[in-house]
């Protein structure tokens, strides 16, 4: 049994007093009573974790941090120093909400809050227009994302296809997905035999719906490769 003084209750933790765990009889009953308040916490309570700060220097690729109240994800980062003047810190940022890339320009002195993102491996089904639906292979709960929160990216990942979703806290930020995807071409203009030109495009449309230009010799039923960052034709595919 847990005894000891009267404290108060800290209200980040819902009103549970811990402090009387600290007078218990010996380091074991007072562990156990320790994980007996934890186990009444609600799962919100539970989860609250205190951010650390990070230094704009800090900002390293791939650090996600809070700027503006909205979410980020560093894509480069280039630190310069010029004669006597203060150092400066840019960052291209990617932010996860709206997926829109931006320059920020900071000074070392400069912090932040860090935040937890987490992947989840979903199964992706289909979209309405408005929202993708999504699928937990583990438990087969459906969950539906709206399209703005994922932007071009997920036309990308084909349907029946797994894909790697980015969540911070509860919130779907984005959807993962590689720096080149393979297409196959359902719509072109006949291609021309025996011209192997890469420098004369033409348009063509690809399974997803994209519009692209390829060079004269692919056709349509053909496979290429895309540059997921700038939906450009890369290459003819062999498989």
């Amino acid at each position: 049994m847990c005894r000891g003084r009267e404290s108060n209750p800290h209200p980040l933790f819902g009103g549970h007093d811990f402090e009387s765990c600290a007078s218990a009889n010996s380091a074991t009953s007072a562990s156990n009573c320790i994980v007996s308040k934890v186990s009444h916490l609600s799962l919100f309570e539970r989860s609250i974790t205190i951010n650390a700060m990070v230094g704009a220097s800090d900002l390293k690729n791939g650090t996600t941090y809070l700027y503006n109240e909205k979410p980020f994800r560093v894509i480069r980062y280039a630190h310069s120093k010029l004669g006597r003047g203060g150092a400066t810190i840019k960052i291209t940022a990617r932010n996860l909400m709206s997926g829109s890339q931006e320059e920020q320009t900071f000074t070392p002195n400069n912090k932040f809050d860090e935040i937890s993102t987490r992947k989840r491996e979903l199964q992706y089904l289909y979209n309405d227009g408005t929202t993708a639906s999504f699928m937990d292979p583990m438990s087969f709960e459906q969950m539906e994302i709206p399209l703005e929160v994922l932007g071009d990216d997920i036309y990308f990942v084909k349907e029946g296809e797994t894909a790697n979703v980015l969540f911070w806290d509860e919130r779907p930020l984005s959807v993962e997905i590689p720096p080149k995807v393979t297409l196959r071409v359902e719509k072109t203009d006949p291609g021309v035999k025996g011209n192997s030109a890469t420098n004369m495009y033409k348009p063509a449309i690809l399974e997803n719906g994209l519009s692209v230009k390829v060079p004269l010799f692919i056709k349509q039923g053909d496979k290429i490769r895309v540059d997921t960052r700038n939906s450009e034709y890369v290459e003819r595919a062999n498989d």
